[in-house]
């Protein structure tokens, strides 16, 4: 599970080990501890990282400025640095935000949830309306990570792109990648709602619980006014895949659990939820995504006919957890845009 820190003595070790590793100059952001002892990080660059939080002994030029790291699990992956204003220099220069992930834990969805993380930190703290950021032109997945936030470019010069982030005003639609205690949440409401069949959603939720912590899922949120209103799963593994010859391989990623609120159906969330995932998935080597509908559902066919699921595959039967067995024919498509 990934969380965000502020930097903490009683981190040093882990904090320290991170720092050191991390270089001088990683696009753009600069890291003077690069190599540093641990001696020298636990007396001069951990307590200028707490001054500057503080605002205490900053050069001339420097606004207050957080270090935040970001964690998975008891491992540090990231560290996010958010300037709590602007002044002329940054106003027109680097901004409010700067991170950076370690390069073995890029790919993986970290810095889109860690720069998530950080804009909720930051918005009772930034008092401008909007979060400044900046990012090399020759850096795009970076700039995807913003995007994947609310970004949008307002300008550029040759080598950057200047992107601004809207705070969250309680009108904001997000897509991300969910969290484990959101999916617990999330998954108790579906039980309460299914109370005719409770049995099998039950082990549904087990299962995906399971396959979300082993990494042989990602589960994926539509999010507006801090309510859940639309979900997806991928699911990576052929051991959480019925029938998964030729569904799921290192390459191909099987689609399911595809909800939406009733009174948000038809409104295009679901469909910005989808693209986001196809995205997500791509950027992680996925070429592929296949997915299960009954023969006679009409209804879910035309929907994911509409998705580009026009590859057919093959037809199977599944069994839910209560012995009951269906038909389900197999579709597919690939990861990139239409």
């Amino acid at each position: 599970m990934l969380t965000l820190k502020p930097a903490d003595p009683n981190d040093a070790e882990q904090e320290w080990r991170f720092v050191a590793a991390m270089p001088e100059d990683e696009n753009g952001l600069l890291n003077q501890w690069h190599g540093v002892s641990r001696q020298e990080f636990e007396t001069k660059a951990l307590p200028q990282m707490l001054r500057f939080s503080e605002g205490v002994d900053l050069p001339d030029g420097f606004v207050p400025q957080t270090f935040l790291f970001l964690w998975n699990d008891d491992e540090i992956v990231g560290q996010f640095r958010v300037r709590h204003c602007l002044n002329d220099a940054l106003r027109s220069g680097a901004g409010h935000i700067g991170y950076y992930i370690a390069k073995e834990y890029r790919g993986l969805g970290f810095a889109a949830e860690g720069l998530r993380l950080t804009l909720a930190w930051a918005a009772t703290i930034v008092p401008e309306e909007e979060f400044y950021l900046r990012v090399n032109k020759n850096n795009p997945a970076s700039l995807r990570v913003m995007f994947k936030n609310g970004g949008r470019i307002v300008g550029e010069t040759e080598d950057k792109f200047f992107v601004r982030i809207p705070k969250d005003n309680g009108d904001h639609y997000v897509c991300k990648t969910a969290s484990l205690e959101e999916m617990n949440a999330k998954w108790n409401k579906e039980i309460e709602r299914h109370p005719d069949s409770q049995s099998n959603w039950l082990v549904w939720k087990r299962e995906a619980m399971e396959n979300a912590k082993s990494g042989r899922s990602i589960p994926y949120y539509g999010v507006l006014r801090g309510r859940i209103i639309c979900e997806a799963t991928a699911l990576l593994h052929p051991d959480a895949v019925q029938n998964s010859e030729g569904l799921v391989d290192e390459q191909t990623a099987y689609l399911c659990a595809f909800r939406t609120v009733p009174e948000y159906q038809g409104q295009g969330y679901f469909s910005k939820l989808f693209h986001f995932m196809l995205e997500d998935l791509a950027q992680r080597g996925y070429q592929k995504v296949t997915l299960g509908v009954e023969p006679h559902d009409e209804k879910n066919l035309n929907l994911y006919r509409h998705f580009g699921f026009t590859e057919r595959i093959k037809r199977g039967k599944e069994i839910f957890p209560d012995g009951t067995v269906i038909d389900v024919d197999y579709y597919g498509r690939s990861t990139e845009s239409e």
